[in-house]
């Protein structure tokens, strides 16, 4: 099923049909304020959807996962900023002086600033990333 789902969502993104990665607050009414943060500063970015079915356990999570192993080697949690616009979110997650966040926006506030973060860190593949769905490669 994980390579009928990946190739239909390359066929749409391929004729320009535009699912939930691609979408963005200022498509349907361009935002004139200056955001807090700037998304450009030297920020580690991923394009990694979160898809919630994925992830079966509370521990499989990727905030979950996050908070273990900081707690395993003694280190501060990560902090999130985030930008909020027309019922969308993007966070950016800062952690031992780098920050993190996914390309896409989320009804779900911090979720893919984490799944970025844990990805780079090691504690979820890439590789799962893009056979679950969650990145297009």
């Amino acid at each position: 099923m994980g390579d009928y789902c990946r190739r239909k969502q390359l066929k749409y993104h391929s004729q320009g049909i535009l699912s939930r990665r691609e979408i963005t607050p200022d498509m349907f009414c361009p935002q004139a304020k200056k955001l807090k943060i700037e998304l450009n500063d030297d920020i580690i970015e991923m394009k990694c959807a979160f898809i919630r079915v994925n992830y079966s356990e509370d521990p499989q999570l990727p905030k979950s996962k996050l908070i273990a192993y900081c707690g395993k080697h003694k280190l501060d949690l990560p902090t999130y900023t985030t930008i909020n616009r027309d019922k969308l979110f993007r966070a950016v997650a800062t952690f031992q002086g780098k920050k993190y966040s996914s390309t896409y926006w989320y009804v779900v506030k911090q979720i893919g600033a984490a799944l970025v973060l844990a990805c780079s860190l090691g504690l979820i593949k890439k590789e799962d990333l893009i056979e679950d769905g969650s990145m297009l490669e």
